[in-house]
């Protein structure tokens, strides 16, 4: 009985660990997919802004974290996929020195007529085995394309020019 009790202490003590302890990230690495170009994001204040560990399927449900304006809801797919980016979030777990990769999305910046969009890798995707591994955002996430957050749209674009 008293291991089962333990178990159970460990288990919720565990689930309720600050988001950092699963790591901070430490990069956001962003390639062009057209062209290769690759521009990376490894100041700590922007970083902190952008918390992969924050939205859908992590204890952190604000209506805009990570680097979606959730409350927008899902979009049709952009436009033009020319100017799609691949964009891989790095972390630093825990008591690790190593840096790893935690997360990847797809960005298309938009223009004067469409916003700015981010893909969650659904299933069948090259990035959707590895981002489920991380997070499982959960049914109407992975797969769909979201505004993406005037902070990151904003962020992006000072990096990319």
């Amino acid at each position: 009985m008293r291991s089962a009790v333990a178990l159970v202490v460990v288990t919720v003590a565990v689930m309720c660990l600050p988001v950092s302890a699963k790591g901070i990230t430490t990069r956001i690495v962003m390639t062009r997919l057209s062209t290769g170009q690759v521009t990376v994001l490894s100041e700590a204040r922007l970083l902190e802004q952008f918390d992969v560990w924050s939205g859908p399927g992590t204890s952190d449900t604000s209506a805009t974290s990570f680097i979606v304006d959730w409350a927008a809801g899902a979009m049709d797919a952009p436009g033009d996929p020319s100017e799609r980016l691949e964009v891989r979030f790095l972390v630093r777990r825990s008591g690790s020195r190593a840096e790893e990769l935690a997360y990847v999305v797809y960005y298309v910046p938009g223009s004067e007529a469409t916003p700015a969009a981010v893909y969650l890798p659904g299933r069948g995707d090259e990035h959707f085995t590895g981002n489920v591994r991380s997070i499982l955002r959960g049914p109407g996430f992975e797969g769909r394309w979201f505004r993406a957050s005037d902070a990151w749209r904003r962020a992006a674009s000072d990096a990319l020019h």
